[in-house]
This record gives C-alpha cells, structure tokens and sequence, in this order.
C-alpha cells in the first residue's frame, strides 16, 4: 500500500469499528504476532489456496469469532 502498511489500516479499521472481523493474506510471516495482537480473525501467508481463504471468509461471515490464529 502506498501510503501505509497493512497493519496501520487495520488498526484504523478497527478504531472505526471494533466487530470488523479482518482476514489479513500477506507474504510477510513477521507481521502475524502483531495481526493477532490487534485482533484479525485470521492470518494467512501466502502461498495459500483459493479455497482456503473463502472457507475462512465463509466462516468469518457466518460467525462471531473472536481473534484466531489459522
């Protein structure tokens, strides 16, 4: 992103609204302890399948999750 990382507008996401449930897909492993601090509902590394991330997308709409790690 150009004008912030990923993390920073999570953060902001969440400031705005604290039930947003965020699934962050970066290549960037090192960002996952602070993705979990800051309450995504899932982190996925890429490589990773199509069909991964909409079972997670399906469960992440369908629940109320609170912050996970998978």
């Amino acid at each position: 992103m150009p004008v912030k990382t990923g993390l920073e507008a999570t953060k902001e996401i969440l400031e705005i609204n604290p039930n947003a449930k965020i699934i962050i897909a970066t290549a960037d492993e090192n960002i996952k302890e602070a993705a979990n601090s800051l309450g995504v509902i899932s982190f996925k590394a890429k490589p990773f399948s199509n069909e991964r991330l909409i079972d997670n997308v399906k469960k992440a709409l369908s629940q109320d999750l609170p912050a996970i790690n998978r």
